[in-house]
Protein backbone atom coordinates (compact mmCIF):
# COMPACT_ATOMS: atom_id res chain seq x y z
CA UNK A 1 0.00 0.00 0.00
CA UNK A 2 3.33 2.45 0.33
CA UNK A 3 4.40 1.90 -2.97
CA UNK A 4 0.71 2.69 -4.48
CA UNK A 5 0.50 5.68 -2.08
CA UNK A 6 3.96 6.94 -3.21
CA UNK A 7 2.70 6.54 -6.93
CA UNK A 8 -0.31 8.47 -6.42
CA UNK A 9 1.37 10.77 -4.67
CA UNK A 10 3.54 11.68 -7.47
CA UNK A 11 0.99 11.27 -10.23
CA UNK A 12 -0.97 13.99 -8.50
CA UNK A 13 2.13 16.76 -8.84
CA UNK A 14 0.22 16.36 -12.75
CA UNK A 15 -3.46 16.74 -11.77
CA UNK A 16 -4.80 18.67 -8.81
CA UNK A 17 -8.39 19.16 -9.09
CA UNK A 18 -9.68 15.47 -8.64
CA UNK A 19 -8.91 12.01 -8.58
CA UNK A 20 -10.58 8.67 -8.97
CA UNK A 21 -10.00 4.81 -9.73
CA UNK A 22 -11.74 1.42 -10.07
CA UNK A 23 -10.70 -1.68 -8.74
CA UNK A 24 -11.48 -5.22 -8.70
CA UNK A 25 -11.86 -6.50 -5.62
CA UNK A 26 -10.76 -10.32 -3.99
CA UNK A 27 -14.36 -11.68 -4.80
CA UNK A 28 -14.57 -10.05 -8.44
CA UNK A 29 -16.55 -7.12 -8.18
CA UNK A 30 -15.92 -4.19 -9.92
CA UNK A 31 -16.05 -0.88 -7.97
CA UNK A 32 -15.38 2.70 -8.01
CA UNK A 33 -14.73 5.79 -6.39
CA UNK A 34 -13.87 9.89 -7.31
CA UNK A 35 -13.84 13.41 -5.83
CA UNK A 36 -12.71 16.97 -6.45
CA UNK A 37 -9.26 17.83 -4.60
CA UNK A 38 -5.81 16.33 -4.59
CA UNK A 39 -5.77 13.29 -3.59
CA UNK A 40 -2.41 13.71 -1.76
CA UNK A 41 -4.70 15.33 1.03
CA UNK A 42 -6.40 12.32 1.28
CA UNK A 43 -4.16 8.98 0.92
CA UNK A 44 -5.61 7.53 3.35
CA UNK A 45 -8.61 6.54 0.96
CA UNK A 46 -6.26 4.01 -1.03
CA UNK A 47 -6.80 2.04 1.77
CA UNK A 48 -9.89 0.71 -0.02
CA UNK A 49 -7.75 -0.74 -2.40
CA UNK A 50 -5.60 -2.90 -0.24
CA UNK A 51 -6.11 -6.14 -1.92
CA UNK A 52 -7.81 -5.05 -5.14
CA UNK A 53 -6.59 -7.20 -7.95
CA UNK A 54 -6.55 -4.86 -10.88
CA UNK A 55 -6.93 -0.98 -10.37
CA UNK A 56 -6.56 1.67 -12.81
CA UNK A 57 -6.45 5.49 -11.50
CA UNK A 58 -6.67 9.25 -12.97
CA UNK A 59 -5.27 12.34 -11.07
CA UNK A 60 -6.79 15.30 -13.13
CA UNK A 61 -6.10 18.74 -14.14
CA UNK A 62 -9.27 19.90 -15.84
CA UNK A 63 -9.65 21.47 -19.11
CA UNK A 64 -13.15 20.36 -20.13
CA UNK A 65 -16.14 20.30 -17.27
CA UNK A 66 -16.02 21.88 -13.73
CA UNK A 67 -14.22 19.44 -11.19
CA UNK A 68 -16.73 20.21 -8.66
CA UNK A 69 -19.13 18.13 -10.59
CA UNK A 70 -18.38 14.88 -9.63
CA UNK A 71 -19.86 13.50 -13.11
CA UNK A 72 -16.93 15.13 -14.93
CA UNK A 73 -14.28 13.87 -12.89
CA UNK A 74 -12.49 9.80 -14.08
CA UNK A 75 -12.86 7.05 -14.22
CA UNK A 76 -15.83 7.17 -16.71
CA UNK A 77 -18.70 4.08 -16.86
CA UNK A 78 -17.64 2.34 -20.15
CA UNK A 79 -19.62 -0.68 -21.34
CA UNK A 80 -19.62 -2.45 -17.79
CA UNK A 81 -16.30 -1.20 -16.85
CA UNK A 82 -14.45 1.90 -16.02
CA UNK A 83 -12.06 4.12 -17.79
CA UNK A 84 -9.73 6.96 -17.59
CA UNK A 85 -7.93 9.24 -19.72
CA UNK A 86 -5.29 11.66 -20.14
CA UNK A 87 -5.12 14.09 -23.28
CA UNK A 88 -7.31 16.71 -25.01
CA UNK A 89 -9.96 15.55 -27.50
CA UNK A 90 -10.09 18.27 -29.72
CA UNK A 91 -12.75 17.11 -32.25
CA UNK A 92 -15.08 15.87 -29.18
CA UNK A 93 -17.88 18.24 -30.30
CA UNK A 94 -17.67 17.18 -33.88
CA UNK A 95 -17.41 13.45 -32.92
CA UNK A 96 -20.49 14.21 -30.71
CA UNK A 97 -22.72 15.36 -33.57
CA UNK A 98 -21.45 13.05 -36.63
CA UNK A 99 -21.47 9.95 -34.36
CA UNK A 100 -24.84 10.40 -32.65
CA UNK A 101 -23.09 10.33 -29.27
CA UNK A 102 -25.41 11.38 -26.05
CA UNK A 103 -22.51 12.85 -23.36
CA UNK A 104 -23.93 13.44 -19.78
CA UNK A 105 -20.91 15.13 -18.41
CA UNK A 106 -18.74 18.43 -20.37
CA UNK A 107 -15.25 16.49 -19.94
CA UNK A 108 -14.16 15.78 -23.41
CA UNK A 109 -12.93 12.14 -22.28
CA UNK A 110 -16.28 10.88 -22.25
CA UNK A 111 -16.52 11.05 -26.21
CA UNK A 112 -13.93 8.28 -26.16
CA UNK A 113 -16.19 6.48 -23.73
CA UNK A 114 -18.88 6.58 -25.71
CA UNK A 115 -17.07 5.94 -28.90
CA UNK A 116 -15.89 2.96 -27.18
CA UNK A 117 -19.49 1.81 -26.56
CA UNK A 118 -20.93 2.91 -29.53
CA UNK A 119 -18.64 -0.10 -31.17
CA UNK A 120 -21.21 -2.65 -29.73
CA UNK A 121 -19.65 -6.05 -29.47
CA UNK A 122 -17.81 -5.59 -32.84
CA UNK A 123 -14.28 -7.01 -31.40
CA UNK A 124 -12.83 -7.49 -28.37
CA UNK A 125 -11.43 -5.07 -25.67
CA UNK A 126 -8.28 -3.98 -27.77
CA UNK A 127 -9.82 -4.07 -31.10
CA UNK A 128 -13.16 -1.80 -29.58
CA UNK A 129 -10.12 0.94 -27.88
CA UNK A 130 -7.87 0.92 -30.74
CA UNK A 131 -10.24 2.14 -33.31
CA UNK A 132 -11.93 4.59 -30.76
CA UNK A 133 -8.87 6.30 -30.28
CA UNK A 134 -8.10 6.19 -34.35
CA UNK A 135 -11.33 8.16 -34.42
CA UNK A 136 -9.72 11.07 -31.88
CA UNK A 137 -7.90 14.24 -33.15
CA UNK A 138 -3.90 14.26 -33.82
CA UNK A 139 -2.54 14.88 -30.00
CA UNK A 140 -0.74 12.75 -27.57
CA UNK A 141 -3.27 10.82 -24.94
CA UNK A 142 -3.42 8.08 -22.72
CA UNK A 143 -5.62 5.54 -21.67
CA UNK A 144 -6.78 3.16 -19.24
CA UNK A 145 -9.46 0.86 -19.02
CA UNK A 146 -10.53 -2.27 -16.57
CA UNK A 147 -13.26 -4.87 -17.33
CA UNK A 148 -14.55 -8.25 -15.14
CA UNK A 149 -15.92 -10.44 -17.69
CA UNK A 150 -16.83 -14.05 -17.64
CA UNK A 151 -13.28 -15.03 -18.70
CA UNK A 152 -11.72 -12.83 -16.71
CA UNK A 153 -10.32 -9.64 -15.25
CA UNK A 154 -9.22 -7.46 -18.26
CA UNK A 155 -6.90 -4.21 -17.86
CA UNK A 156 -6.63 -1.75 -21.13
CA UNK A 157 -3.75 -0.01 -21.22
CA UNK A 158 -3.07 2.92 -24.33
CA UNK A 159 -0.36 5.08 -25.38
CA UNK A 160 -0.61 7.75 -28.15
CA UNK A 161 2.02 10.43 -27.71
CA UNK A 162 1.76 11.04 -23.69
CA UNK A 163 4.41 9.25 -21.33
CA UNK A 164 3.35 6.05 -20.19
CA UNK A 165 5.83 3.35 -17.97
CA UNK A 166 5.64 0.45 -16.60
CA UNK A 167 7.39 -1.22 -13.69
CA UNK A 168 7.39 -4.94 -13.11
CA UNK A 169 8.06 -6.58 -9.44
CA UNK A 170 7.32 -9.80 -7.98
CA UNK A 171 4.21 -8.69 -6.37
CA UNK A 172 2.77 -7.18 -9.36
CA UNK A 173 2.98 -5.10 -12.56
CA UNK A 174 2.26 -0.98 -11.96
CA UNK A 175 1.83 1.78 -14.86
CA UNK A 176 1.91 5.49 -14.23
CA UNK A 177 2.05 8.25 -16.20
CA UNK A 178 5.07 9.42 -14.29
CA UNK A 179 8.10 6.82 -13.98
CA UNK A 180 10.07 8.58 -10.62
CA UNK A 181 7.83 6.47 -7.87
CA UNK A 182 7.60 3.16 -10.18
CA UNK A 183 9.23 -0.30 -8.92
CA UNK A 184 11.33 -2.61 -10.47
CA UNK A 185 12.89 -2.37 -13.98
CA UNK A 186 10.80 0.54 -15.24
CA UNK A 187 10.34 0.37 -18.90
CA UNK A 188 8.58 2.57 -21.53
CA UNK A 189 4.99 1.14 -23.28
CA UNK A 190 5.43 1.12 -26.72
CA UNK A 191 4.15 4.19 -28.76
CA UNK A 192 0.90 4.29 -30.62
CA UNK A 193 -0.12 0.98 -28.79
CA UNK A 194 -3.01 -0.55 -26.86
CA UNK A 195 -2.35 -3.32 -24.90
CA UNK A 196 -4.53 -5.87 -23.19
CA UNK A 197 -3.86 -7.62 -20.09
CA UNK A 198 -6.03 -10.99 -19.20
CA UNK A 199 -5.98 -12.18 -15.37
CA UNK A 200 -7.61 -15.46 -14.92
CA UNK A 201 -9.05 -16.34 -12.05
CA UNK A 202 -7.84 -20.02 -11.68
CA UNK A 203 -3.93 -19.95 -10.26
CA UNK A 204 -2.61 -21.68 -12.91
CA UNK A 205 -3.71 -19.88 -15.89
CA UNK A 206 -2.36 -17.25 -17.68
CA UNK A 207 -2.51 -14.16 -18.38
CA UNK A 208 -2.62 -12.97 -21.95
CA UNK A 209 -1.66 -10.20 -23.70
CA UNK A 210 -3.00 -8.86 -26.84
CA UNK A 211 -1.95 -5.14 -28.47
CA UNK A 212 -2.87 -2.84 -31.26
CA UNK A 213 -1.34 -0.09 -33.07
CA UNK A 214 -2.91 3.32 -33.17
CA UNK A 215 -2.77 5.28 -36.15
CA UNK A 216 -0.70 8.22 -35.72
CA UNK A 217 -2.43 11.16 -37.56
CA UNK A 218 -5.80 12.58 -37.16
CA UNK A 219 -8.68 10.39 -37.30
CA UNK A 220 -11.48 10.82 -40.33
CA UNK A 221 -14.93 11.58 -39.15
CA UNK A 222 -16.36 8.54 -40.78
CA UNK A 223 -18.69 5.62 -39.07
CA UNK A 224 -17.71 3.70 -36.45
CA UNK A 225 -15.89 0.30 -37.30
CA UNK A 226 -13.56 -2.07 -35.67
CA UNK A 227 -10.00 -2.23 -35.22
CA UNK A 228 -7.75 -4.39 -33.14
CA UNK A 229 -4.19 -4.44 -30.90
CA UNK A 230 -1.77 -6.54 -30.14
CA UNK A 231 0.63 -7.35 -27.00
CA UNK A 232 3.62 -4.41 -25.45
CA UNK A 233 6.56 -5.65 -23.91
CA UNK A 234 7.79 -2.28 -23.78
CA UNK A 235 10.99 -0.05 -24.43
CA UNK A 236 13.66 -0.60 -21.88
CA UNK A 237 14.35 2.95 -20.03
CA UNK A 238 16.96 3.59 -17.81
CA UNK A 239 16.60 6.15 -14.97
CA UNK A 240 14.61 9.25 -14.97
CA UNK A 241 13.63 11.23 -18.32
CA UNK A 242 12.61 13.93 -15.88
CA UNK A 243 9.55 16.40 -15.79
CA UNK A 244 6.41 15.32 -16.55
CA UNK A 245 3.66 12.72 -17.51
CA UNK A 246 1.80 14.12 -20.86
CA UNK A 247 4.18 16.98 -22.45
CA UNK A 248 5.85 17.28 -26.21
CA UNK A 249 8.79 19.42 -24.48
CA UNK A 250 11.97 18.02 -23.47
CA UNK A 251 11.17 18.64 -19.57
CA UNK A 252 7.87 16.66 -20.65
CA UNK A 253 5.49 19.64 -19.98
CA UNK A 254 1.95 20.14 -20.90
CA UNK A 255 0.63 23.49 -21.85
CA UNK A 256 -2.65 22.61 -22.35
CA UNK A 257 -3.52 20.29 -19.07
CA UNK A 258 -1.69 17.44 -17.09
CA UNK A 259 -3.76 15.03 -15.75
CA UNK A 260 -1.82 11.49 -15.04
CA UNK A 261 -3.23 8.35 -15.06
CA UNK A 262 -2.12 5.05 -13.25
CA UNK A 263 -2.82 1.73 -12.92
CA UNK A 264 -1.54 -1.89 -10.95
CA UNK A 265 -2.27 -5.77 -11.71
CA UNK A 266 -1.42 -7.88 -8.95
CA UNK A 267 0.72 -10.67 -10.09
CA UNK A 268 -0.20 -12.54 -6.84
CA UNK A 269 -1.26 -16.06 -7.32
CA UNK A 270 -1.35 -15.77 -11.42
CA UNK A 271 1.89 -15.98 -14.00
CA UNK A 272 2.50 -14.11 -16.69
CA UNK A 273 3.02 -14.91 -20.54
CA UNK A 274 2.39 -12.50 -23.20
CA UNK A 275 1.15 -13.23 -26.63
CA UNK A 276 3.65 -12.60 -29.30
CA UNK A 277 1.61 -12.78 -32.31
CA UNK A 278 0.72 -9.49 -34.00
CA UNK A 279 -2.93 -9.15 -35.42
CA UNK A 280 -3.38 -7.20 -38.02
CA UNK A 281 -6.49 -4.80 -39.02
CA UNK A 282 -7.88 -3.62 -42.46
Amino acid sequence: MDLLKAIASDTASRGKHAFGYAWIDPYGALRHYKQRGNIREHLGLLEMLAHARMIVGHCRYATHGDPRENINNHPFICDGGFVVHNGVIYNAEELVRDQDLWPISECDSEVLVLLYEAMGRHGGIAKRMGRSIDMLSAGPLAAMGLWNTRRGNRLAVARRGHPLHRGDIESGVYFASLEAALPGKVVSMADNRVSVFRQKLKSKEVIRSEKYSVQGNPARSSQIRGGLYEDDPGTSRRGRSGGGQTGNGKDGSNPVGASTILGRHDRQGYTVEPIQRGLQWD
